[in-house]
């Protein structure tokens, strides 16, 4: 008799993609992706929470939101001449609560790292340093909801802000109860192929936070004072910024080390390709970004976001500009992913037998 099951490997995602248009806005679509109208002419774009834990279902993933894009009109970038500064909204199922706790532990103490590794000067970077109604995200000694009202509470009381959710990183829930965290830190995609590399990325945190969660491991709590000015730096320099904790070193450091020493695991378990990651990859490198693709006539910057390309039009754009750098590049971290490999996903158990 089944009486308990196992979860492995990656749960489900969805990103709130923000989107603007060249020409009129189009109508709401309810299709499979929905396309709803958000502030100043734009759209936000939600897929269904779906499971992406293979080349495949990603690839799937996008070509289903540029379908959906396509048909709608000509998209735009947040950030693009007459489209405004946004954030894309991830958000990632998890399996429990001491999941959820962990994870929005784990994603906050990094998120500084995130802020720099995403941020585009034209897109969002400014608009989070700027904006009132949002902070960096809290330690959480719990994420269920007795812990949660008593540090809104706090918040409320000490610091003059309503809500938990207008933090970076967040607990949640879907309309259905099924528990989530929520990273409203990373600046608005300029193409699809970036998003997918944020939203796989992501799913290493995840994995990350179960296989800790199934080993017993808390995340070590970071005083908030410091993930406040790391993440003004980030704001400010992005990986080019020196953490107020470690003035020897820079976010760009940092962020190799967490991709290499401690996510390169979990993206083998998601059989991440580096062309997948070549939009987080390349700034690290100093290679290229999406921001440079967007200059010209919307037409260039509106092809560029519906490309679903594994890497899309960062990839090709460096291997035209050095080919042979950006294929050392794609070997590297190819076989810095492969020589991390080997460990079985993280699984979570329920009560009762394995299945």
């Amino acid at each position: 008799m089944l009486d308990g099951v196992i979860l492995v490997g990656a749960l489900r995602q969805r990103v709130e993609k923000v989107v603007g248009w060249h020409g009129a806005r189009p109508a709401t679509s309810r299709g499979p992706v929905e396309l709803t109208p958000a502030g100043a002419g734009m759209s936000v774009l939600r897929p269904p929470l779906t499971w992406l834990g293979s080349p495949a279902a990603r690839q799937d993933w996008v070509s289903a939101m540029a379908a959906t894009l396509t048909a709608a009109g000509r998209p735009l970038p947040p950030g693009t001449a007459g489209v405004a500064p946004a954030i894309d909204r991830h958000v990632l199922e998890v399996g429990s609560t001491a999941e959820q706790t962990v994870l929005c532990n784990l994603v906050r103490r990094h998120s500084p790292l995130l802020i720099a590794l995403t941020g585009r000067p034209s897109a969002g970077a400014r608009r989070l340093g700027a904006a009132r109604d949002q902070v960096a995200a809290r330690h959480l000694d719990a994420a269920d909801a007795e812990f949660r009202t008593l540090l809104e509470a706090h918040l409320r009381r000490v610091e003059g802000f309503e809500a938990i959710d207008r933090t970076d990183v967040h607990p949640s829930a879907e309309p259905d109860g099924t528990p989530t965290v929520i990273v409203q830190c990373i600046d608005a995609a300029a193409t699809l192929a970036a998003a997918r590399a944020h939203a796989l990325l992501l799913a290493a945190f995840a994995l990350r936070a179960r296989r800790l969660v199934q080993e017993g491991v808390a995340v070590e709590p970071v005083a908030q004072r410091v993930v406040d000015e790391n993440r003004a730096r980030a704001v400010a320099t992005g990986l080019r910024a020196r953490p107020a904790d470690d003035a020897r070193s820079t976010l760009r450091h940092r962020t190799r080390h967490l991709l290499t020493d401690q996510l390169a695991i979990e993206l083998d378990n998601l059989e991440a390709q580096p062309e997948e990651l070549f939009p987080i990859l390349a700034p690290i490198e100093r290679l290229a970004d999406d921001d440079s693709l967007l200059t010209g006539n919307p037409d260039t910057a509106a092809r560029a976001l519906v490309d679903t390309a594994a890497g899309g039009p960062c990839l090709a754009a460096a291997r035209r500009a050095a080919e042979d750098r950006t294929w050392l590049l794609v070997e590297r971290w190819a076989g810095v992913i492969a020589a991390r490999g080997g460990g079985a996903p993280p699984s979570r158990g329920t009560t009762g037998a394995r299945r």
